[in-house]
């Protein structure tokens, strides 16, 4: 698919930066996080990789699951 690897690229670089900026307690991580893995779910989908689109489902919804946890006082 034309431009799909760019996608995968960026996506791939929002990951690795969420990861770093959870390291570093910073609490942008988690919207960084959810939107890479809706990217990932869209694009595993479109590629027809049920199995990759359910790993980033679970991913997404343990990040959101972060997010809350860190936002509560």
């Amino acid at each position: 698919m034309p431009g799909m690897t760019t996608a995968r690229w960026i996506l791939t670089a929002m990951g690795i930066t969420g990861a770093i900026l959870n390291a570093m307690q910073i609490w942008w991580c988690w919207p960084l996080w959810i939107a890479a893995n809706i990217g990932w779910i869209v694009v595993n989908a479109r590629l027809r990789r049920p199995q990759e689109s359910t790993l980033f489902a679970v991913y997404l919804a343990t990040a959101a699951l972060g997010c809350w946890q860190w936002s509560r006082p």
